[in-house]
């Protein structure tokens, strides 16, 4: 059981046994330093609210929570939440958050730093405006872009997310929300580590392009155990998702 074996399960699957399958393990001394890479860019509307062109949604869908963004028909590309430099291949556009948490806070995250977990792991979700849609991009190999933030227990405006996570404990609720995305993303941006990977779930196909940030978001211990026990729920003893 496990990802190990998720490529046995089905033909789709065999990616899963690919050779730049995510997540992994961040070691700082086998990582080639680039100061040429450059830094992001983030538009004016990745900055500020999206409420003014979008729908935020928060999902339970029963395996972790979703951010979706549903987008106002007919916004211009300029008005939307994009980022590009820091070495990425194109211009790409926001299309949601998702969490990872576990059974307490001392795991939970997908990477790792140093071999070690953290409570909570982070995932902004984007993809190339080169093509019409995310499903359309999930065919190519410069189709995604992730940025992961590994939160340690502290304090910070992500405990904004996890309390709204509480109106949405069953299986398939989900609730309008009013949140700048770019809050979730730590203050220094410039330092971090960028890897070609994949999907971390089947079909585990190799088209994300990731960047797990240096710098860790913080979280208070409190928010974090109360995120655990909102999703007791599965299989009546959670689980480290």
């Amino acid at each position: 059981d496990g990802p190990k074996n998720w490529y046995q399960l089905s033909s789709d699957f065999s990616l899963c046994a690919g050779l730049k399958q995510s997540p992994i393990d961040l070691k700082t001394l086998e990582s080639q330093y680039n100061r040429n890479i450059g830094d992001f860019v983030f538009s004016s509307a990745y900055r500020n609210s999206l409420n003014d062109v979008s729908e935020l949604e928060l999902l339970n869908n029963g395996h972790t929570f979703n951010l979706d963004i549903k987008y106002n028909p007919g916004v211009a590309i300029a008005n939307q939440p994009t980022m590009n430099g820091g070495g990425l291949p194109g211009t790409y556009l926001l299309a949601g958050v998702h969490g990872q948490w576990g059974s307490d806070d001392s795991r939970g995250s997908e990477h790792t730093f140093k071999s070690r977990q953290y409570p909570l792991e982070l995932h902004l979700i984007h993809y190339n405006t080169k093509y019409k849609s995310l499903n359309e991009a999930m065919a190519h190999a410069d189709g995604l872009a992730v940025l992961a933030v590994l939160c340690q227990v502290f304090s910070s405006t992500i405990g904004e997310i996890l309390r709204l996570v509480g109106s949405v404990k069953e299986s398939g609720r989900s609730v309008q929300v009013k949140i700048k995305p770019f809050l979730l993303l730590p203050q220094e941006k410039g330092s971090f580590f960028r890897y070609p990977g994949s999907l971390t779930t089947p079909p585990c196909s190799e088209i994300v392009n990731w960047t797990v940030f240096r710098n860790f978001a913080e979280v208070k211990r409190n928010e974090v155990s109360t995120f655990c026990c909102y999703y007791h729920f599965l299989n009546n003893s959670i689980h480290s998702n």
